[in-house]
């Protein structure tokens, strides 16, 4: 499970789902702001992206998460260039 920690009004909540996930046996990553470090204690990995306005970090968030699904995908043996039914989902009729 990945958590996305990067609005400080539901920081709380979504370490209360991640403690959640964890009790249930869940591989925990957080993705947060420099300085929320104590999102440690419940993840099992933790990426910071620098501390900037609420209103732009999710932007920021984007780059690491995009890379993560990239690598995944190569470690599954996914074609990352055509992605199966890639036709179907920007076809425009």
């Amino acid at each position: 499970m990945i958590g996305v920690l990067t609005q400080s009004e539901l920081y709380e909540k979504t370490i209360s789902n991640m403690v959640e996930c964890k009790s249930r046996g869940a591989y925990l990553m957080g993705l947060t702001t420099y300085g929320n470090y104590n999102i440690e204690d419940t993840a099992s990995f933790t990426v910071y992206v620098p501390k900037t306005e609420e209103c732009f970090a999710t932007s920021l968030a984007v780059i690491p998460l995009q890379l993560m699904g990239y690598y995944v995908s190569v470690a599954k043996g996914l074609d990352v260039d055509k992605p199966r039914n890639l036709a179907k989902s920007v076809t425009v009729e």
